[in-house]
Parts: structure tokens; sequence; C-alpha cells
């Protein structure tokens, strides 16, 4: 939980050096993604091995539930867009870690089931990002210069439309129509 915290607090302090600079900004994230809830995976495998033997009740849900790093995203993607900052993640080998074994496991069966649960909300993380900031989130793929030039070209003919509100901020979400003449 820590180091996922932490990792979005140095996001957000970058995001904030590239406020001052004028214009639209594209930051390209290459990551391997970032869980929600840190552990959730642990410890849902924890409790469908030990949690009925341990007597106690225990829910890995409400545990991970207490360690979740969806205000800090939900804060970074405020600031970024805030900024102009549109980020763009390249989804860095998500799709590799349902291979990941133990050395422990050697010679059971792969249980997918926890690493899905990982996973899912490690891409989870990086489109509501990539959503939130007008960016786009690219798989993991065997041709990286082809993904890598789609994020460039993307980012090279993308505009930036602002509207000032009058008066006060209200918090509230306001629509917001486009017509282009195209």
């Amino acid at each position: 939980y820590e180091r996922s915290r932490a990792s979005l607090v140095a996001l957000a302090e970058f995001v904030d050096t590239l406020a001052g600079v004028p214009g639209r900004k594209v930051l390209l994230l290459v990551s391997e993604g970032i869980p929600l809830r840190p552990g959730e995976a642990m410890l849902r495998r924890w409790e469908s091995r030990y949690g009925a033997a341990s007597g106690q009740m225990f829910s890995a849900e409400l545990e991970s539930a207490t360690a979740t790093v969806g205000p800090q995203i939900d804060d970074l993607a405020a600031r970024a867009s805030a900024a102009g900052v549109a980020i763009y993640c390249l989804d860095a080998g998500l799709e590799s870690r349902a291979a990941e074994r133990s050395a422990e496991a050697v010679g059971r069966p792969v249980d997918t089931t926890f690493s899905n649960v990982r996973e899912t909300s490690a891409r989870f993380a990086l489109q509501a990002l990539s959503a939130e900031t007008g960016g786009r989130s690219v798989a993991a793929s065997g041709d990286l210069p082809a993904a890598l030039a789609a994020v460039v070209d993307e980012a090279a003919h993308a505009y930036s439309l602002g509207i000032a509100i009058p008066g006060e901020p209200d918090g509230t979400r306001h629509t917001l129509g486009v017509e282009v003449a195209r």
C-alpha cells in the first residue's frame, strides 16, 4: 500500500511541476499497473486457504478496502486535468503476470484466480488515469513501436477545449456541447 501511495504522490508532484508549462502536455506512464487495493490478491489467497481454519472472522474484501489508493488516483487525475496534462498509460506487462510462479508452487497447477484480481485492479487504475485526463491506455503487446507510434499520433492530432464557468465553482459537472465544421 505504501509503495503504491508513494508512487502516486510522486506522480502528482511531477504533474504539479508540469502545470507551469504553457499549453497541453502529454505524460507517458509506462507501468505494470497500480493496484487499487494493494495486497488484495494475497489476502484473498490467505482467506481461501486458512480463513475457515482460523476460527476468526476475516474478510479479505473488508481488509483490502481499508488500504485502497483510489482517492490518490482520483487526486492525481484531478491535478493532471487541472494542469492540462493528458496521461497516456502504456501497460507494460500485465499479460505476463498470469505466468508468475513462486518456487513453492513448482509442480502444482497454476491458480490464476488471484493473479486475475491483481491484474484487473492494476489495469483499471491505468485506464481510469488515462480516461479522466483525456489520454488513453495502450495494452501491452508484442509490437511496442506500433503502440508508441499510435500514442504519438493521437497526441499530435488532439486538441484541448476549455471553458470558464462564470461565478463560484459549484462542485457539479456541467454538460458541454461541441460542434465541428467537418
